[in-house]
């Protein structure tokens, strides 16, 4: 099962955990909270804060997994085990900052500021379970 690129049949595990790299990557940029009353509004992004840069390099991992699984390079490890520890690290990441997020949109709010968690938290939550997924496909279909 795959999907086709051309000429390519492309493992669709592969495609999940590239997917999963990428959203990683690009959540990290965006804002993990956004924050706004009188007059002024502010964000700040995973890069900005605990983790960030670990995420985005997880994600390179997920891509770097994913592109080796389809060119078909040999490591010591399973492409889809790089891909799960991938994704592990970044819901471990995700999961670390959230009550730092909800403390502190919480503190926001009782101060009559509207706050809320931001998209690049939540896109960052998605890609890891991604990663994982097309990992387990990856270890179910490269061990055939």
């Amino acid at each position: 099962m795959g999907i086709s690129v051309g000429t390519r049949q492309l493992p669709i595990g592969a495609v999940l955990a590239a997917v999963g790299g990428l959203l990683a990557a690009l959540g990290s940029f965006l804002p993990w909270e956004t924050a706004s009353g009188n007059g002024l509004s502010i964000s700040a992004s995973g890069f900005d804060g605990n983790g960030g840069k670990l995420i985005v390099l997880a994600g390179i991992v997920a891509i770097a997994a994913a592109a080796a699984w389809v060119l078909d390079y040999k490591l010591p490890v399973s492409p889809g085990v790089l891909a799960i520890a991938a994704g592990v690290l970044v819901l471990v990441v995700v999961v670390y900052n959230y009550s730092g997020l909800q403390g502190d949109t919480d503190q926001a709010t009782q101060l009559g500021i509207s706050a809320s968690i931001g998209l690049g938290y939540l896109i960052d939550a998605v890609a890891g379970v991604l990663a994982i997924v097309g990992g387990v496909l990856g270890l179910q279909t490269l061990k055939r």
